[in-house]
């Protein structure tokens, strides 16, 4: 991820952390959590050296909330999901995706201290695949035409 990403993600964060703090009173300790997990997230984004534990620590919790939700539509895996479209979707399906789109990259990280190149979106943070070309998008003609050979043809 690019530095200047990385700033300007950091800085958003401090200001969700500071904007949940300011709501916690009213609306509880969940606010803290969430706060502290803001919080986190900005360490990783201003810190580089703390990324071998901010990023397992940011993929674990990731990786628990993935499988409480997937456990939690387990339970009753044909109930219609809350936040769902009025398609009949068992929530069991929004689980296993969530877990398997969401919750096996962040595991992955939590345990290795790095987002895997199979996840979605790993060109954010390790850059484009190796091996692979860049499209040449065609320049503008020169100027009086296109460019004659170098040496003329022998005859």
């Amino acid at each position: 991820m690019s530095r200047g990403s990385r700033l300007l993600l950091g800085g958003f964060l401090v200001f969700c952390a500071l904007c949940f703090l300011a709501m916690a009173p009213g609306l509880g300790k969940g606010m803290i959590a969430c706060a502290l997990f803001c919080g986190l997230g900005a360490v990783a984004c201003f810190s580089t050296g703390s990324h071998p534990v901010t990023i397992r620590l940011l993929g674990g919790t990731v990786f628990v909330l993935c499988l409480v939700y997937l456990i939690s539509t387990a339970r009753n895996p044909l109930a219609r999901a809350p936040h769902a479209p009025q398609r009949a979707v068992p929530a069991i399906v929004y689980g296993l995706s969530c877990f398997v789109a969401i919750g096996l990259p962040a595991g992955y990280a939590a345990l290795t201290g790095r987002y895997p190149l199979w996840g979605r979106g790993a060109e954010a943070f390790h850059g484009p695949k190796k091996g692979a070309k860049k499209k040449k998008r065609p320049g503008p003609p020169p100027p009086g035409g296109p460019v004659p050979p170098r040496y003329p043809p022998r005859a």
